[in-house]
C-alpha cells in the first residue's frame, strides 16, 4: 500500500505538471509485474482502457496498491513537482532480489529482511507514541 502525498505549493494541480494516473481494476491481475512493460505484455488490452487521472493539490493524497497500474505523468512545466510517498508492507517482508530503485543500493542478498533505517517500523519509532504494534 502506498500513500502518495502532494507537497508541491503551488496551485492550480494541472495535468500538465505530470499528475498521477491511474489504470482502475489492474490490482487485481496476476502475474510478475516487475516492469511497466510486464502489465502490458501480461493483457495488451490494458494499454486501451480509460485511465483516471487524479490532480492533486498540496497535501491532497492517494492511497493506491503497489499492484494497482499507476504512473506519474511527465511534467511538462518549469515548475518543480514535489511529493512524499510511503510505502506500507507487511513487517515480515523479504528482499526476493527483484531490481527496484529503493533496494538496489542497498546490497541486500536474497532473503534479508527489509528492516532497519531505509525501512523504520512506525511502532518502534521513539516519537510514535499513537502508533501500536499490531497483535
Amino acid at each position: 500500500m502506498a500513500a502518495w502525498i502532494a507537497s508541491s505549493a503551488r496551485p492550480p494541480a494541472r495535468p500538465e505538471r505530470g499528475c498521477m494516473t491511474f489504470l482502475p481494476g489492474t490490482q487485481h491481475r496476476t502475474g510478475d509485474l516487475h516492469h511497466e512493460e510486464d502489465l502490458f505484455a501480461t493483457d495488451p488490452a490494458l494499454r486501451w482502457i480509460p485511465r483516471v487521472t487524479v490532480p492533486l493539490r498540496a497535501g491532497d493524497c492517494t492511497f493506491h496498491s503497489g499492484y494497482t497500474g499507476h504512473m506519474a505523468l511527465p511534467n511538462r512545466t518549469d515548475q518543480a513537482r514535489l511529493a512524499h510517498v510511503t510505502i506500507y508492507m507487511d513487517e515480515a517482508t523479504h528482499y526476493s532480489g527483484a531490481e527496484h530503485v529503493v533496494t538496489d543500493p542497498l546490497g541486500l542478498a536474497v532473503g534479508d529482511r527489509l528492516d532497519g533505517e531505509t525501512f523504520p517500523r512506525p511502532w518502534a519509532s521513539a516519537g510514535a507514541v499513537a502508533c501500536r504494534r499490531p497483535t
